[in-house]
């Protein structure tokens, strides 16, 4: 694995009092868009999004993305690890 991020919903594309390299805003429904309502996704042979990994996006060839549910009270989030060796996740692993 060569980055890690993790990305929480917003309504304003900003995540309050949290203000750490790592972690990234979105807009609502990104979440949902990324994992099409799977709670883990696996991907091989992708180039990462700047949404999601910021400016190490470029080295991502493949990705697993893992959703969160922090608390019922908390926006949906989810944990991104990518990797440059492009078949490192591939759907149909085991999780």
């Amino acid at each position: 694995i060569d980055i890690v991020s993790l990305v929480v919903e917003t309504e304003d594309g900003v995540v309050p009092q949290i203000h750490l390299q790592g972690v990234r805003a979105a807009p609502k429904g990104t979440v949902m868009f990324l994992t099409d309502d799977r709670p883990i996704v696996l991907e091989a042979e992708i180039s990462g999004m700047e949404e999601v990994y910021g400016g190490g996006a470029g080295l991502v060839k493949s990705q697993a993305l893992v959703r969160l549910t922090i608390d019922e009270d908390s926006p949906p989030a989810l944990l991104a690890f990518g990797a440059r060796d492009p078949q490192l996740f591939a759907p149909g692993q085991g999780t």
